[in-house]
């Protein structure tokens, strides 16, 4: 097990959870927050427990969509 790996499995069996993970939904290359704030949890299958909170992003949708589809069209026009 490499030094970070191993670390970080410590970290986590001593917090629960890992420090830095992202609590933002990442559109368009930028990190985004829930419009309302909203945010939902993560459980770890093997405890039961919360593990992280992170961005609950119903609000988001049109913003992704947009992106997505901004997307597909230059793709689309690469292929011409």
């Amino acid at each position: 097990m490499t030094s970070d790996l191993q670390r970080w499995v410590q970290e986590a069996q001593a917090t629960g959870t890992l420090a830095g993970l992202p609590e933002c939904h990442f559109i368009d290359g930028a990190a985004v927050p829930s419009v309302d704030g909203a945010t939902m949890a993560t459980l770890d299958p093997g405890t039961g427990r919360v593990f992280a909170q992170f961005a609950a992003g119903q609000a988001q949708l049109p913003l992704g969509l947009r992106h997505g589809e901004r997307e597909i069209r230059h793709a689309i026009a690469a292929d011409v």
